[in-house]
Parts: structure tokens; C-alpha cells; sequence
């Protein structure tokens, strides 16, 4: 899909504008997107551009943020149109965050890997790394850092002097590594090919799922150790989630 970040500002807007191009279906909005559909492309407008399910992570990020800027100048040139992307030294903390928080929900691919991989190779000598290391001390993403980097070196061939300078030969890293690797193969993109996903039914009746919803409680055991906050955070906020849906259905059936 192509994400595009307006903030709080500009979010309304650009919902107004695409609102009015033939053949757009726009998704419900959440916390921090909308989505839509124009001409077979997904497109998906945000007004935040990362969160943390932890509170007490959303104002460590908030912390960094203040000292990591979005934005450095660069541009994108899309039809002489100039498009502002972030700055390397937030890119190279904003794709790992954005990968991480996809591995923990659902599950993510070697397509996303390979982003954080690529942007690494091509913008070391640009990237702050005392910066980039402050960062993943003061967010709770070094652990699951350390994973993927002992994924990269070991299997994929890339450069250690490319990444952050993590340590990847303890017992504890080798084994989040290889339990990401199994969950990477297994899951794939989002695990939409996933009998833990294609088995939940679309009428969301508990029984139904219930198989999936075993599935997806081994996982999250499995996964829990990579970021024990945000795991925890994200099961609580999904059952708060599921709980007011079947309320409002509930309360449908009495108007």
C-alpha cells in the first residue's frame, strides 16, 4: 500500500479531496488512519505516523521524538511534484518501529525486513549512530532489534558494520532469533495465507473462532518475550476493542 502522513492538520483535507475521485471505497477510520481503495491501489491516509499501545512507550516515543526530526529536506520527485519523506535518521527508527509493531499484531514477511535492511545499507554514512543508539535504549524495541540483526547476519548475508552495534552471540539472542525466523516463514505478510487468520469467521462468533483464537494466544506466548509492554498492551486493547463492538451490536437489537 502507499502510506502518506498529513497530520492532525492536514488529515481532514486530504479524507475531503479523496473523497471526491471516482471509485474510491473508503475503509472506517481508526486511531491513527483511514483507508481507501483507488483503482486497485491501497492508499492509506494517517494522522499519526507511529504509536505504541503502551502508554507509558507513547510518551518515551514522544521523548525521542524531540530529538530525532521528522523531516531533514528530503524530497521525492513524483510527476515534478515535491514530496517531503523523513529524514533518514528518523527512517532508520520509524521502519524497525513500523516493522516490529506489524511482527507483533500479526506477523510480517521478508518484504519489511528487507526495507529496514536497504534503507540501513544506503544511508550508513548519514545516519547518526550515537543518535540511532539513544533511540533503541529509550524505546522498548532493542531487544526485538537484536533479533532481526541476528536474522540479517546469519542468514541473509548482510554486513554487520551496516547496522547498530548490537550484540548477537548470547544463548537469549540466538534464541528470539530463531523464534522470529520459524514466525517470519510461518506468518508471512500480515499472515493473511494463515489458518489463524482465514479461520476467523467474518461474523465474529466466538465458537467459530475458536480454534484461531487458540492459535493466536500460542503465538502471543511465543512472541511475548520480544516486548513484553507492547504484547501485553495490544491483547488488552484488542479484547477492549472486541468488547465494545459486541455491546454496540447488543444495543442494536433494542431500537
Amino acid at each position: 500500500d502507499i502510506d502518506l502522513y498529513f497530520g492532525e492538520d492536514g488529515y481532514k483535507k486530504a479524507n475531503e479531496i479523496a473523497a471526491t475521485w471516482d471509485e474510491v471505497k473508503f475503509e472506517p477510520d481508526t486511531s491513527y488512519h483511514r483507508a481507501f481503495d483507488y483503482k486497485d491501489v491501497k492508499v492509506e491516509n494517517h494522522r499519526i505516523y507511529a504509536e505504541f499501545y503502551n502508554q507509558r512507550n507513547s510518551r518515551k516515543w514522544e521523548q525521542v521524538k524531540e530529538y530525532i526530526s521528522l523531516l531533514n529536506g528530503e524530497k521525492f520527485i513524483v510527476e515534478e511534484k515535491e514530496i517531503d519523506v523523513p529524514s533518514p535518521q528518523m527512517n532508520a527508527i520509524y521502519i524497525f518501529m513500523h516493522l516490529m509493531h506489524h511482527f507483533l499484531n500479526v506477523g510480517v514477511g521478508f518484504r519489511q525486513i528487507c526495507d529496514w535492511l536497504c534503507l540501513l545499507h544506503a544511508k550508513k554514512e548519514v545516519i547518526d549512530m550515537d543518535i540511532f543508539e539513544r533511540s533503541i535504549h529509550d524505546l522498548p524495541i532493542k531487544r526485538g532489534m537484536a533479533a532481526v540483526k541476528y536474522i540479517a547476519v546469519k542468514y541473509m548475508g548482510f554486513p554487520d558494520g551496516d547496522m547498530i552495534p548490537l550484540e548477537i552471540t548470547s544463548n537469549q539472542i540466538k534464541h528470539d532469533g530463531e523464534m522470529m525466523l520459524k514466525d517470519i516463514l510461518k506468518m508471512g505478510n500480515f499472515a493473511h495465507s494463515t489458518i489463524m487468520i482465514k479461520n476467523f469467521d467474518r461474523d465474529n462468533r466466538f465458537l467459530q473462532n475458536l480454534k484461531s483464537y487458540i492459535l493466536v494466544l500460542k503465538r502471543f506466548i511465543r512472541i511475548y518475550p520480544i516486548c513484553k509492554s507492547e504484547v501485553s498492551a495490544y491483547i488488552l486493547s484488542w479484547i477492549h476493542r472486541k468488547f465494545r463492538e459486541k455491546c454496540k451490536d447488543s444495543s442494536t437489537l433494542f431500537k
